[in-house]
């Protein structure tokens, strides 16, 4: 009993440790349930300030398109050919660039919409990955279990138990000396004229005799009740336990590929990165060489082309430098972007190993408030020594670990 009473401390201890876990565990889940939520409204507003952008800027190209087609139609007809020429290939050129920002445009928002689905799958993982905690540290706290309870059926075997041994001992020496006793009243009563022996003595040894085989009995069946009850115990807390394993080998599966799927995010990432600076610079050199020729031919043509011609090539000439200007600033806030959502993705996966190492100790708290409550039945039950209140309490005590049993099921399903 007393080294039973030592293993329901060592679990106490453990429970502890696991309820600790468990708490934590849930203040990090909640804040980090809030901050998706806080996330997704940035992100929707980001969203729909990004669409009332690009229909305003839509509206803008369009209207300076229109424009540049009248003022065409208006010079083609005092223009000679070479400036028509000229004016046509800046028109292209215009054109290209708007289909250059279009087609940046979309894969920003396709890359928006990857980083969007990375983030509520990670989410997703989180929750599975709290689910799994438990099962992992139950499976833990089995294996000692059963190395306990090993040890317990050892010992109960070899009759290791020096008090109860002891307190039989007695009892049987006692119920010798009162045989010995009625067998020497027995001879002296022969002797004395044949006379009956006194019924009233011999009620008297027939009953002590009676209740030391009663007291006997009752001590062995309390021994057997109470190892029963024992292995009971050991029988519940080792389903627990059980459970407590597998949730922690899923949550080590769940860990394991969520790093490999943040390493190969981080991958592709800077792969991504890469190509758009590569990108980036072949446009820029692209650019320069073809503002280099239009300069070139505008100071050729500056000589031959009439003011007003003039005018209009400045004007193109204008507009694709502003043109240039915005697609600096959508490209310095698409990497903005990008960069804060890579930082998202580092915090959240920081917060996801902080979530593992929360679990175990919340669980552990949970199961150690059930121990104590049955520690103490199971106390008051030794100091009252009576077999119905005894049975009485243990089947109030099943009730109560029935009832905490169905809880954890509810709160499983409702997570």
């Amino acid at each position: 009993m007393k080294e039973l009473e030592e293993e329901i401390g060592t679990y106490k201890k453990e429970n502890s440790r696991l309820q600790k876990i468990t708490r934590e565990q849930e203040l990090v889940l909640q804040k980090l349930l809030e901050e998706k939520e806080d996330g997704r409204h940035q992100l929707e507003e980001e969203q729909n300030e990004f669409e009332r952008y690009k229909e305003e800027e839509m509206k803008r190209l369009r209207a300076r398109a229109k424009q540049m087609e009248q003022r065409a139609k208006e010079a083609a007809k005092v223009i000679p050919k070479r400036e028509r020429e000229e004016i046509e290939a800046l028109t292209n050129q215009l054109e290209q660039l708007r289909e250059e920002m279009r087609a940046r445009d979309s894969k920003a928002r396709a890359e928006r919409e990857r980083l969007k689905k990375d983030l509520s799958d990670l989410q997703l993982k989180n929750a599975q990955l709290q689910a799994a905690a438990r099962e992992q540290q139950l499976k833990d706290i089995n294996q000692k279990f059963d190395a306990r309870r090993a040890a317990t059926r050892e010992r109960s075997r070899d009759n290791s138990y020096p008090q109860y041994q002891q307190q039989y001992a007695e009892m049987q020496d006692q119920h010798s000396d009162v045989l010995e006793e009625e067998e020497e009243e027995e001879e002296e009563e022969d002797f004395e004229d044949y006379r009956p022996p006194p019924p009233r003595p011999r009620s008297s040894r027939t009953s002590q005799d009676r209740h030391n085989g009663a007291d006997v009995d009752g001590f062995k069946q309390f021994l057997v009740d109470k190892m029963k009850e024992l292995e009971e115990e050991i029988g519940t807390y080792k389903k627990e336990n059980s459970r407590l394993q597998k949730i922690t080998r899923e949550q080590e599966l769940v860990l394991q590929k969520l790093l490999e799927e943040k390493e190969d995010g981080r991958h592709q990432l800077e792969e991504e990165q890469n190509e758009f600076e590569r990108y980036k610079e072949e446009e820029m050199k692209r650019l320069r060489a073809r503002a280099k020729q239009m300069e070139q031919r505008a100071k050729e043509a500056a000589k031959v082309i009439p003011k007003r011609e003039r005018e209009e090539i400045e004007a193109l000439t204008n507009q694709l430098e502003q043109l240039r200007e915005e697609m600096r600033a959508r490209d310095s806030k698409a990497r903005a972007e990008r960069e804060r959502l890579k930082k998202d993705l580092s915090d959240l996966q920081l917060k996801n190993a902080q979530l593992q190492a929360a679990a175990r100790e919340q669980q552990l708290k949970d199961i150690n408030q059930k121990f104590d409550a049955r520690r103490a039945a199971t106390r008051e039950r030794s100091r009252d020594n009576s077999y119905p209140q005894y049975q009485q309490q243990y089947a109030e005590m099943q009730d109560q670990h029935s009832d905490v049993l169905e809880e954890e099921e509810e709160e499983e399903e409702e997570e």
